[in-house]
């Protein structure tokens, strides 16, 4: 699996430095939009589980979860709002993260933004982080994650129902592009599903014990092996 660079330094130093100095926010207005859901997606819930699917999950978890790293951070804030548009600014020595949202009717709109000198003199102008839409409730949007150099890194997906079944898809752009599909349902049944451009290359799908079968595609998307377990 392809991973794609968040700004790594920022990542793993300013998180940190970040989380020791703010406050504690109060309840979140209902006329403020929810961040959005970070989505935890959990594998089948079996000792068997083949480790292949396990580390789609991993992986997968892995990333999304750095990427809303940043919402973790903002909810220690108290932000401002002014009408439609509200504003969370997370600082630390010379380095600002800027999360606006801006409520358009049953939605709003997401940008994260970097400015400043991180620790090693590197400079950020207002380097987008992250843009996106979301719904009010935070349940279902798409988010665009951007890396170091301003480029479109990945493409993530989301969707929370009210039955508590979980759906996201990642795109990593690349050559050719990997997609990953994975579903969560709440009787813990579920499925991931991989693609490298155009052409899946994996499923699997599980039932609520756990137990469940596989299947690996060649490059012409033609079954070239399985296997189940339980």
């Amino acid at each position: 699996m392809k991973k794609y660079r968040i700004l790594s330094v920022f990542m793993l130093a300013a998180a940190l430095a970040f989380s020791g100095c703010l406050q504690k926010n109060p309840t979140q207005s209902d006329a403020i939009p929810q961040f959005p859901t970070i989505v935890n997606f959990q594998g089948p819930a079996s000792q068997n589980v083949p480790a292949e699917l396990q580390g789609y999950v991993d992986i997968l978890n892995a990333q999304t979860s750095a990427a809303f790293s940043y919402l973790t951070l903002a909810r220690l804030q108290t932000p401002k709002t002014d009408g439609n548009t509200t504003t969370w600014t997370i600082t630390s020595g010379q380095l600002t993260v800027t999360i606006t949202a801006v409520k358009d009717g049953d939605s709003a709109d997401w940008t994260f933004e970097l400015n400043g000198t991180d620790q090693n003199q590197n400079t950020y102008d207002h380097l987008k982080l992250m843009s996106g839409t979301s719904s009010m409730d935070g349940k279902s949007g798409t988010m665009h994650i951007f890396d170091e150099s301003s480029k479109e890194a990945a493409l993530f997906e989301w969707l929370e129902e009210n039955t508590g079944k979980k759906d996201a898809t990642i795109t990593i752009y690349g050559s050719p592009d990997s997609k990953y599909e994975l579903v969560n349902n709440p009787d813990h049944s579920g499925s991931v599903d991989a693609f490298e451009g155009s052409v899946k290359i994996y499923h699997a799908v599980w039932n609520s014990n756990g137990a469940g079968s596989w299947e690996k595609y060649d490059a012409s998307g033609t079954v070239a092996d399985s296997g189940s377990w339980n």
